[in-house]
């Protein structure tokens, strides 16, 4: 990556996402990125600029006319290389920075280009996935994945049953413009995902062993086994509940998630509430394993909900020690 200053940092981060966000029914709330451009209603085109995080948890730093939209977006990345270039270990991502320095150094770089206020408003609770008459058909697949003979169906659905134009959107969903109902065997046939609350919506994993040299771990296989272990626990969060890494960079889900499997040596340590590579509840488990503790952590997390908890908030109050031990004598005794 080179800045646009034409500093070359000793050190590219390994990614950097930018999300702009129109604010329709399609809309893409829930992907985090390092830099978010969030539509304001009734402005005429104004967006919020935001910094680290989903549309619920990136943190403000103004807002900007959409003409200015790429001028800002260009200063706040050279202000990250900047920021990032003497500590490019430490800072990955624009999260770090924020960490470190706060948000005054972005504001600064952006100067005239961006004012205070611009509230964004909620974004519509509307399905992006399934048949939304008049409008798309959507359809996610698990961990995100899709092959040649996938997007092959895919635009053959799209070409029969809707007007061709076949849009991938970040958040693992594939709309099918204007196509109707006719198009869900295809899709539904070729693995497609049309319900919201299917468990393997909520599960992240990256491509393990065999698909790269860093992985130890059969990763998309495990993960299947580690969802059908415990369904109503992934089915009951929001966002990344299971993380499966294949190593510990964790490039599948760069965040905490409720339960994470990091791959080491062709098995996996467990952690509650952590990133890929966090000290671990349990180490050293082949994935039958896990799964027997993913299970048990699915009981306990039903006897211990609060209301509409999710799974991390119940399972991150739990104190570590006592949930491992817990944990541990329900699987000797199952």
């Amino acid at each position: 990556m080179r800045c646009a200053s034409g500093v070359t940092p000793t050190r590219s981060p390994p990614s950097v996402a930018l999300v702009l966000d129109g604010g329709g029914r399609a809309h893409v709330a829930g992907t985090v990125a390092d830099l978010r451009f969030d539509a304001i209603p009734g402005t005429s085109g104004g967006y919020r600029v935001a910094l680290a995080g989903s549309f619920a948890t990136a943190t403000s730093i103004g807002r900007c006319a959409a003409t200015d939209v790429p001028a800002v977006a260009i200063a706040l990345l050279d202000r990250f290389c900047h920021l990032r270039r003497d500590q490019a270990a430490a800072i990955r991502r624009v999260q770090h920075a924020v960490a470190a320095w706060g948000t005054t150094p972005f504001r600064e770089a952006a100067g005239h280009l961006i004012e205070a206020g611009g509230d964004p408003g909620e974004r519509p609770a509307d399905p992006v996935i399934g048949h939304q008459p008049g409008a798309w058909y959507g359809a996610a697949f698990a961990f995100g994945r899709l092959d040649a003979d996938t997007l092959q169906v895919l635009a053959d659905a799209a070409e029969r049953h809707g007007d061709g134009d076949l849009r991938i959107l970040p958040t693992r969903a594939v709309l099918l413009s204007r196509a109707h109902a006719d198009a869900g065997p295809m899709l539904r046939a070729a693995g497609a995902i049309e319900e919201p609350g299917d468990p393997h919506l909520r599960a992240e994993t990256c491509s393990g062993c065999g698909g790269c040299e860093r992985g130890t771990t059969a990763t998309l296989s495990d993960t299947r086994t580690l969802v059908a272990s415990a369904p109503t626990l992934l089915a009951a969060g929001t966002g990344a509940v299971l993380h499966v890494s294949g190593c510990a960079k964790g490039c599948a889900h760069s965040g905490a998630a409720a339960v994470t499997l990091t791959g080491r040596a062709g098995r996996y340590d467990l952690s509650i509430g952590g990133a890929a590579g966090s000290a671990p509840l349990w180490r050293d488990l082949d994935v039958a394993a896990a799964a027997s503790r993913l299970t048990a952590l699915e009981r306990e997390f039903l006897r211990q909900r609060s209301g509409d908890e999710d799974p991390a908030a119940t399972l991150g109050r739990l104190d570590p020690d006592w949930l491992r031990n817990r944990i541990d004598e329900e699987v000797a005794g199952a």
